[in-house]
C-alpha cells in the first residue's frame, strides 16, 4: 500500500510539473499558441485556392521568345506556382521572329523594328495592336480576374527600367494623339516600308469590347473624341498601382545601375503607342474590378518600359526581383 501511495504522489508531482513547463514555455513562445489558433504563418495555398498574377510583354526583351531567341518572360510562358508562394504566374505576349524585321529611326537610328507579331499557336492571344489588345485584354481579364497585372513593352535605346507612372486615355478623333504608323528600314537593306496601325476603337462604340460597348449591361455614352474609356474624359489618366518604389529598390539590390537602372521617377509617362494603350488598359481594370468579389479583385497593375540594351538574362533577374516585391506587398495587402 505504501508504494502506490508513493507512487501515485509521484505521478502527480510529475504531471504538476509538466504543466508548468509548458507554460512557460507558451509564455516564452506565443506564437505556439497563436499558430495552434491559426494566427501564424497560413498553410499553403492548392493550385485552385492560388491567386493568378499575368504578365504582359510587347517588343524583345519583353517577350516570351521563340526557339534561337528566348525573352525575359520565358519562363512564365505557361502558368506556374511562383516560388513557394500564394501566387501563380502567366506571361502573355505576341510571338515575334527570331530577327527583327528591320530598323527606325525613333527614338535611336539604330532601334529594331518588330512589326505587330503574331498570336502564339495555343496560347492566350496578343498582337500589337490597339484593337486586338484591346479585344484580347478584356477576354483575357473575364477568363482570369488576376491580382495583379505587371505589363512590360520595350522602351528607350539604353539600360533603363522605367515604371511608367500612369496610362492616358487619348482622343481617337485626333491624329496626333496615338502613333499610326512607323517607316522601317527592311533588314534587306531594301526600300523603307511604312507600318500602320487602326485608332483604338472609341469607348462606347459598338465595337468597343470594354464593359462600356454599345449594347452591353454596363453600357455609356462615347466622350468628346471617343477616347477608349468611355467612362473618362479624353486626356484622363490612370495611375501606376504597383509598389512602384519597393520595385525599384529590389531590382536595385541585385543588380548594377549598369546592368539595369531601374526608376519610377518619370513624369513624361509611356509616350503615344500600344503601350500607353496597354498602361491604360491595366490601370482601368485594376480600379473596375473593384466591384467584384473580394477573390477576383485585381489589387496592383501597372506598365514598365524596358530599356533595348537590357540583356534577356538581366532582364530575367529583374522581373524575378520585380516579382518578389509584388509578392511581399501582396502578402501584406
Amino acid at each position: 500500500m505504501t508504494c502506490m501511495k508513493r507512487s501515485k504522489a509521484f505521478h502527480l508531482l510529475t504531471a504538476l510539473a509538466c504543466v508548468c513547463i509548458v507554460s512557460g514555455l507558451l509564455s516564452l513562445h506565443p506564437e505556439i499558441t497563436r499558430a495552434q489558433e491559426g494566427e501564424g504563418d497560413p498553410a499553403p495555398k492548392t493550385e485552385a485556392q492560388r491567386r493568378l498574377i499575368i504578365l504582359y510583354g510587347y517588343w524583345p526583351p519583353t517577350d516570351i521568345g521563340v526557339q534561337g531567341r528566348l525573352g525575359m518572360l520565358d519562363t512564365w510562358k505557361a502558368k506556374a506556382q511562383y516560388k513557394t508562394s500564394n501566387y501563380d504566374v502567366l506571361a502573355i505576349t505576341p510571338e515575334f521572329p527570331t530577327q527583327p524585321l528591320g530598323t527606325y529611326p525613333f527614338p535611336n537610328p539604330v532601334e529594331d523594328f518588330w512589326g505587330k507579331g503574331t498570336n502564339r499557336t495555343g496560347f492566350d492571344p496578343l498582337i500589337m495592336d490597339y484593337r486586338e489588345t484591346a479585344a484580347d485584354f478584356w477576354s483575357e481579364m473575364a477568363t482570369y480576374k488576376p491580382i495583379a497585372i505587371m505589363a512590360f513593352g520595350r522602351g528607350e535605346f539604353d539600360k533603363s527600367w522605367v515604371l511608367e507612372p500612369w496610362g492616358k486615355n487619348l482622343r481617337t478623333t485626333d491624329p496626333n494623339q496615338w502613333y499610326y504608323s512607323i517607316t522601317y528600314s527592311p533588314a534587306n537593306q531594301g526600300n523603307p516600308v511604312t507600318m500602320t496601325w487602326n485608332a483604338p476603337y472609341g469607348g462606347g462604340s459598338a465595337n468597343d469590347p470594354s464593359p462600356y460597348g454599345l449594347g452591353k449591361p454596363g453600357a455609356v455614352d462615347p466622350k468628346p473624341g471617343n477616347p477608349p474609356d468611355p467612362t473618362k474624359d479624353a486626356g484622363a489618366e490612370r495611375v501606376n498601382s504597383l509598389p512602384t518604389g519597393a520595385i525599384v529598390q529590389k531590382i536595385g539590390s541585385v543588380l548594377p545601375p549598369a546592368d539595369v537602372a531601374p526608376t519610377d521617377n518619370h513624369p513624361g509617362g509611356p509616350g503615344t503607342f500600344v503601350c500607353n494603350f496597354m498602361a491604360y488598359l491595366v490601370a482601368w481594370w485594376k480600379e473596375y474590378s473593384s466591384n467584384l468579389p473580394n477573390n477576383q479583385k485585381c489589387k496592383a497593375a501597372g506598365f514598365t518600359h524596358v530599356g533595348g540594351q537590357v540583356t534577356v538574362p538581366h532582364a530575367k533577374t529583374a522581373v524575378e526581383a520585380q516579382l518578389d516585391a509584388l509578392v511581399e506587398w501582396l502578402d501584406a495587402n
